[in-house]
């Protein structure tokens, strides 16, 4: 029995530990990443493992406030050629995290 606890205990303690330096992590992509498309995308999405703070693009609310999606749609079509999203997320544990997604859109 002595032993049980010091395990149980440890465990706990890893488990916790783990929990509180979890960041928001990319779980989806809309384009997806290294997509080619045939056509312009109508929608950027990008989906999170947990919430963000609030979020803006060029002044218009895009996610954020414990949404853990954003999305943004573009004013007009996007010409063929290859394309680089760069995003940079505040999560609501404070942490920031960054990254890129990249796709085409072919003639």
């Amino acid at each position: 029995m002595r032993i049980a606890i010091p395990v149980i205990l440890s465990i706990s303690v890893c488990s916790i530990a783990n929990a509180a330096f979890a960041h928001a992590s990319l779980t989806r992509s809309v384009p997806p990443d290294g997509e080619f498309l045939n056509a312009s995308p109508t929608e950027f999405a990008l989906g999170f493992s947990e919430g963000l703070e609030p979020v803006a693009l060029n002044g218009e609310h895009v996610g954020g406030t414990g949404d853990s999606e954003l999305s943004a749609s573009p004013s007009s079509p996007i010409k063929p050629g290859s394309y680089t999203i760069k995003w940079v997320v505040l999560s609501k544990d404070g942490h920031k995290t960054s990254g890129t997604r990249s796709f085409t859109v072919t003639p």
